[in-house]
């Protein structure tokens, strides 16, 4: 990959996008350090030099465009015959949904699964919307999943602010790349490209972006061999509406029910667990989730939940100092060890996940010596010594748990 900072990257297996051929995508991982996972995408000037403009637009949104629910830029580097975009690691949707295909038809939860992702698209859009801009280029090879589930908005290409000349001639250019069915029928006659700027309630073109999205999430749920949920399949019409003005925006979609569940609402919390909510609102959400294991998908249960229980655990550990906090912490430890307990047994988690994860902070629990703490510890220790390595049950926990006979309490 060149001499650049780039060459810090190792290749890895190809991801194949089928409407989004001139980039080429590779998953691959930092050479460095903790080998940071991340997606790899280069250009090949000579052969797309007609698409050269939109992939260098591309790069330049990606590093200035900051948001929880857009693919996250790494870096990137340009050379004589290619340019080279290095992200967080994710693939394109239509690429996941063929690899997920057997779970999508055994999984009750994979419906949701995906509501939940096309409601991270939604905030992604509402933030372009928000600061003027259209993403111009949405479809399955434009929408990203990682591993925790997260959808997120990448392929830039056509970014634009639709009240700059410069940016409005731009879209004008390039957009024939846009494909049926995501094209609106604003876009699809060049000639009529002026109904784009100025026209509608936004002035931005963002209509066309929801519109683009209303066959996104119809082109998933076939690929998915599913059923689009009514609750969201009635709104479709609004959203392809050959009237612009007729749409909903991204705004007035994320308030729909479809995406305010007490199922997306809980993983929203998810991702507010530790540190963002208060500590008694955090307490809730461990409790809801311990009342939820059964019907929450592994990969969530790996990606989101763990890290998110780890750092609660760290907090509590942190905060045990604090007299005040102490009886908050007691219960925030008691309620993550029973919800990881819960995970174990209903094998939601492997020894990998819990040890890259979770491990460090549980072993952490076991050095204090606090009543509650070891009581809880004792507890649950049951159902994690499964995903416990030996050898951290030999240096850091049997030890400390023959101290608790010696303990003066009977219990």
């Amino acid at each position: 990959m060149g001499n650049s900072s780039t060459s810090g990257f190792d290749l890895g297996e190809r991801v194949e996008c089928a409407d989004n051929k001139h980039w080429a995508i590779n998953l691959g991982s930092r050479k460095d350090g903790e080998k940071e996972p991340v997606t790899i995408m280069s250009f090949n000037k000579k052969q797309f030099a007609d698409k050269l403009a939109p992939a260098q637009r591309c790069i330049q949104k990606s590093k200035t465009l900051k948001h929880p629910f857009i693919v996250a830029y790494v870096e990137s580097a340009e050379y004589d015959d290619s340019l080279v975009l290095v992200t967080e690691q994710c693939k394109p949707l239509d690429a996941w949904l063929v690899e997920h295909a057997a779970r999508a038809a055994t999984d009750a939860a994979f419906s949701q699964e995906l509501v939940w992702g096309f409601r991270c698209v939604l905030e992604a859009l509402h933030f372009l919307h928000s600061n003027g801009l259209v993403h111009g280029y949405l479809g399955l090879h434009a929408v990203f999943v990682t591993k925790g589930g997260d959808m997120k908005v990448g392929a830039l290409d056509l970014a634009a602010n639709m009240t700059a000349e410069d940016d409005f001639a731009f879209l004008r250019t390039y957009a024939h790349l846009l494909g049926r069915p995501y094209l609106a029928p604003e876009r699809a006659d060049l000639a009529r490209g002026n109904a784009l700027k100025g026209g509608g309630k936004t002035a931005a073109g963002s209509e066309a972006d929801i519109f683009a999205l209303a066959h996104c999430i119809q082109a998933a749920f076939n690929k998915a061999n599913l059923e689009v949920p009514p609750a969201l399949a009635k709104y479709f019409s609004r959203m392809m509406s050959p009237d612009a003005v007729k749409r909903p925006t991204a705004s007035q979609l994320l308030k729909v029910p479809v995406f305010n569940s007490d199922d997306i609402k809980l993983l929203v919390s998810l991702g507010e667990l530790a540190g963002l909510k208060p500590a008694n609102e955090s307490l809730d959400t461990l409790k809801e989730l311990s009342t939820k294991v059964d019907a929450i998908p592994t990969t969530i249960c790996v990606h989101k939940i763990l890290p998110s229980v780890a750092r609660a655990l760290q907090m509590a550990c942190t905060d045990f100092a604090n007299r005040d906090a102490r009886e908050l912490c007691r219960t925030s430890i008691q309620l993550s060890l029973d919800l990881l307990a819960q995970l174990a047994v209903r094998a939601k988690v492997d020894e990998d996940s819990f040890a890259s994860k979770c491990l460090p902070a549980v072993l952490q629990l076991w050095s204090m010596t606090d009543r509650a703490v070891r009581t809880a510890l004792l507890g649950s220790l049951k159902q994690l010594i499964t995903l416990t390595p030996a050898s951290a049950v030999n240096k850091s926990i049997f030890d400390q748990m023959l101290a608790g006979f010696a303990d003066s309490n009977a219990k």
